[in-house]
């Protein structure tokens, strides 16, 4: 307020909308982390691999990194189970990879784009677009700041809009 006084209420307003993504996005990326361990922990136990538990638990701490994170986990899950079983490796390998498919393609676009409010396809290209620019922080911190451009973006639309209507209907008046 005291450095520039007449810009303070829209940076104020732009940092309570920040905050506001971040916390919905990072709570909804930690129920997404626990839904990911719960489908990998049934999957890999129907598929009787080991430690299955372990990589289920692995799997939702890396799973906050989306899309790449969990694969860290599978990464370290194939490798421990390489020692026991080669071919129960390669069946965790499957089994992680049906798995996250289906994931990243219709859970986490639905339940992170319902925690920022944006639509699925948005959540892709957000999250593709930051990893390309910025690896993965660009992934981390993509999807709330489209959230917020896109909210701002849609509200100065509609005053636009209300703002032509208004005038409209005053000329016809």
């Amino acid at each position: 307020h005291a450095l520039c006084p007449e810009k303070a209420p829209t940076l104020v307003s732009v940092y309570k909308r920040l905050e506001k993504s971040y916390f919905d996005f990072f709570t909804g990326q930690i129920f997404e982390s626990c839904v990911l361990g719960c489908l990998m922990f049934i999957a890999m136990t129907w598929a009787q691999v080991p430690y299955a538990l372990l990589i289920a638990v692995l799997t939702s701490i890396f799973a906050f990194v989306p899309y790449v994170g969990a694969w860290f986990a599978c990464g370290i899950g194939a490798i421990l189970i390489l020692f026991d079983d080669p071919r129960k490796a390669l069946i965790c390998v499957i089994v992680y990879a049906v798995v996250q498919f289906v994931e990243n393609q219709f859970i986490y676009p639905k339940v992170v784009g319902n925690s920022v409010n944006l639509p699925a396809i948005y959540i892709l290209l957000s999250a593709m677009i930051g990893a390309k620019l910025f690896g993965v922080v660009g992934i981390i911190f993509a999807i709330p700041l489209v959230a917020v451009t896109v909210e701002i973006v849609r509200e100065d639309v509609h005053a636009r809009l209300k703002n032509l209507n208004n005038k409209t209907k005053t000329n016809f008046e």
